[in-house]
């Protein structure tokens, strides 16, 4: 039987992208969890996620562990986006697979990073690994109709707004409306 470029792609090493000549995608690593803690529970940051945020350092290293077995179990991956050459983490990128040839990409960044194209330079290698090496065939992410900058940043790398799924996330007793863009390559 022959495999898919998703799983085969699973039997190499976790992927490194030295994308610019400050800043690097790489594997995420226990030694990120305080770096993580602290940019991801900026109320400025975490007012866009829909996720458990982590309060204690353990919580973090517990975050860091499901994201790394993602690539493990072969069922997405997430990358650090880390500075050089201290090699500290700022943000992160990821992919969950929804199927053979669909995968959903989420990233989140430190806020004193927002608006300089880093998160934008990162998405680059992130995306054309997706659809070069993983196979994909469409890209989706779901984001906050007031993460604006989100919105845009998607936008600006060929994504569209398919649609407001209404009522879609729950999150801390409340549901929540969440816009869908996709960026589809056939």
């Amino acid at each position: 039987m022959q495999q898919n470029k998703v799983s085969h792609y699973f039997l190499n090493p976790f992927p490194i992208f030295d994308f610019h000549e400050d800043y690097l995608l790489r594997e995420q690593e226990l030694s990120d969890a305080s770096n993580f803690l602290f940019y991801y529970n900026d109320p400025v940051v975490s007012q866009y996620i829909l996720a458990e945020i982590p309060t204690t350092l353990t919580d973090a290293e517990n975050e860091i562990r499901y994201c790394r077995s993602l690539f493990y179990k072969q069922t997405g991956l997430y990358w650090s986006l880390a500075r050089k050459p201290s090699d500290q983490m700022i943000g992160a990128i990821g992919y969950y697979l929804k199927s053979q040839y669909e995968a959903e990409i989420c990233f989140d960044l430190h806020k004193k990073h927002w608006g300089l194209g880093i998160m934008s330079a990162a998405l680059t290698p992130a995306i054309q690994f997706g659809r070069e090496l993983m196979g994909l065939r469409c890209i989706s992410a779901i984001t906050l109709a007031a993460n604006l900058a989100s919105c845009r940043l998607l936008k600006k790398h060929g994504f569209h707004h398919e649609k407001t799924l209404y009522q879609h996330r729950y999150f801390n007793g409340q549901l929540y409306n969440v816009e869908r863009y996709t960026l589809n390559f056939e």
